[in-house]
């Protein structure tokens, strides 16, 4: 938006009469204090006065657009957006807002439309190229990501919001060493961005380093918000020149928090610590998915199986198109022996998302545990390492297959390289013990007798899969 339409907007300010100066005052709602139907009313109430035209005219139907959006209004934002630019067609922020709003609606393409003609009227523009990173990171794209938030780091070194979501880029790259020096770089301009706290603990959790993300989740659930809206840059007249959203704010939503330090509990076995959050979390928001996901996930980590596939049904039944949830809760029927009923699940979750390599993996699995349709289970298995092909889980299941269809030097061959991929895999060392009994007596003792002191009770699993040594 040219700095001229702001000039405008404060020449309205200074010469208004006091009710337009109340309406203009809120329409602006510079300090993001404001309720946003207060401000969409104001804004209404400037627009019907006819008192202002042009550039101004068209920065307060971006305003009122902004105001929609954050009431979850897109379909009005973006008829307020478009007002705006048919009035002043080289607004850089209304194509800004309105790529966001594209962009919360799912419409990727047409957001990234908007943020590249932005960057055609104002190459500098690096809010855009953040945002427009954070569509192509939607959309799978991380290396088109990262390189938007490179550029929006040459054109703007000290810009938090760019270090954040370049972070979250290499953490969906499977980077999080590479991701947390951004979180840091993120905290260091802005030590009380808790979104940044709370992605550097999804970092560390990636790591496995349960302890150091419940110390960020902590941090991000006390620290104080920053001066002004907790989404915005600076305050909202800066807004209106620099852009807004920029991918992530500066809070993260305390039931988001509360969820992944849950999980993180979990992930240590501290259930009853992981349920406290995650309920709180189902408390603060119960429309909020993700936290009954978890909780159902904790059920089964419990061993709690029934509660854990009731919870996962529950998620099921508000959106069915959920191929995560179709996993775990096969997962819970296959550890209560309904294997037919797991590969159901597995079933449709493939057929919703074909190159799910962790349904692949828990197919082949439910296979090789029910001795049947091996075959289709070995298929399944080197599929599934096609796509990730040194997955320790995978090699470990497909090992199993092998065992089952007596094919003991490939059974040996995958355990070891699970083995070596993570070393606590017992089911591997169990499987590679009994393989090479099979072909000596007591020559797998040693990979046996490791596999016990992981697990106390493989004796009894492998039992209950039908396989003694």
């Amino acid at each position: 938006m040219p700095r001229a339409s702001l000039a405008a907007l404060a020449a309205l300010l200074a010469g208004c009469i006091a009710a337009d100066r109340v309406s203009v005052v809120s329409c602006n709602n510079a300090e993001g204090t404001v309720r946003h139907e207060v401000q969409i009313d104001a804004c209404t109430a400037l627009i019907r006065s006819r008192s202002i035209t042009g550039d101004t005219l068209a920065a307060v139907y971006a305003r009122r657009a902004t105001a929609y959006e954050a009431l979850g209004g897109h379909d009005r934002a973006i008829e307020d957006d478009d007002k705006a630019l048919a009035l002043e067609p080289h607004m850089t922020v209304a194509l800004l807002n309105r790529g966001n709003v594209y962009r919360a609606k799912g419409d990727t393409a047409r957001a990234i439309q908007d943020y590249d003609h932005a960057l055609e009227l104002d190459p500098e523009y690096a809010a855009a190229f953040v945002n427009r990173g954070t569509a192509y990171l939607g959309e799978g794209n991380i290396e088109q990501a990262i390189q938007d938030y490179d550029q929006a780091l040459r054109l703007k070194p000290d810009f938090a919001f760019a270090y954040l979501n370049r972070g979250s880029a290499y953490l969906a790259k499977g980077a999080p060493e590479r991701a947390i020096e951004d979180f840091d770089a993120a905290l260091s301009l802005r030590p009380q961005m808790s979104a940044a706290l709370h992605a550097r603990g999804n970092a560390y959790a990636a790591k496995h380093d349960y302890d150091r993300a419940i110390q960020d989740y902590d941090q991000a659930l006390v620290v104080r918000p920053e001066a002004g809206s907790a989404f915005v840059y600076g305050n909202t007249l800066s807004r209106l020149v620099h852009g807004f959203d920029y991918g992530s704010g500066l809070e993260s939503d305390p039931a988001s928090v509360l969820t992944d330090r849950g999980l993180a509990y979990g992930s240590k076995g501290a259930y009853g610590r992981a349920l406290e959050d995650l309920n709180q979390a189902i408390r603060l928001r119960p429309d909020y998915l993700r936290a009954f996901v978890y909780r159902g996930q904790t059920y089964q980590w419990q061993g709690r199986q029934e509660a854990a596939i009731k919870e996962f049904s529950d998620v099921l039944n508000i959106k069915p198109d959920l191929p995560l949830v179709l996993v775990l809760r096969g997962t819970s029927y296959e550890r209560t022996g309904a294997y037919d009923r797991a590969i159901e699940d597995y079933d449709q979750a493939l057929r919703l998302a074909p190159h799910y390599a962790q349904a692949l993996n828990a197919r082949c699995w439910a296979r090789a545990l029910a001795d049947k349709e091996l075959d289709a289970a070995l298929a399944d298995c080197n599929q599934a390492l096609a796509l990730r092909p040194r997955d320790a889980e995978f090699l470990d299941s497909r090992a199993f297959v092998w065992l089952r269809l007596g094919h003991l030097d490939e059974s040996i061959r995958d355990a070891d390289a699970a083995v070596t991929e993570d070393p606590r895999m017992w089911v591997s060392l169990y499987t590679r013990g009994l393989a090479k009994n099979r072909r000596a007596a007591h020559a797998g003792d040693a990979d046996l007798a490791a596999a016990r002191g992981l697990n106390p009770d493989a004796d009894k699993l492998f039992s209950g899969y039908g396989v003694s040594p």
